[in-house]
């Protein structure tokens, strides 16, 4: 069983699930009372990221990630030699806003060891 959240979320006896459209992020529960919520589980938003980081698509990963609250070092630390390899293309991409923003919050630990383990997947190449 995965450990538990600090920031676990807890719905209403009798809430649903009425919505987590496919490969998204978000998911839609109708509360007893009749009214929708939607929010963004960690571990959906995370594997969401990773796709977008194994994908090479660095800006859309860094925006899920300073939209969301995600440390950015995830940039760097889901897969270093891939972000060494592209590091220019990474710094075009990111532009100077997410750039400065990622420059600020980079840190000595990594990224992939804290309470985001349980939550990423194995690198396609057997790393991690």
């Amino acid at each position: 069983a995965p450990p538990p959240l600090e920031d676990a979320r807890l719905l209403e006896r009798g809430a649903l699930v009425v919505a987590a459209p496919g490969g998204g992020h978000r998911v839609v529960v109708q509360m007893p009372r009749g009214n929708l919520e939607a929010f963004h589980p960690l571990p959906l938003l995370v594997l969401r990221v990773c796709g977008a980081l194994s994908a090479c698509h660095f800006r859309e990963a860094a925006e899920l990630m300073r939209r969301h609250r995600v440390d950015m070092n995830l940039l760097h630390d889901h897969d270093p030699a891939s972000f060494a390899l592209h590091a220019k293309s990474i710094v075009a991409e990111l532009g100077p806003h997410l750039l400065s923003l990622f420059i600020a919050q980079l840190s000595e630990g990594d990224a992939t060891e804290g309470a985001l383990k349980p939550f990423i997947p194995p690198l396609a190449g057997g790393g991690r």
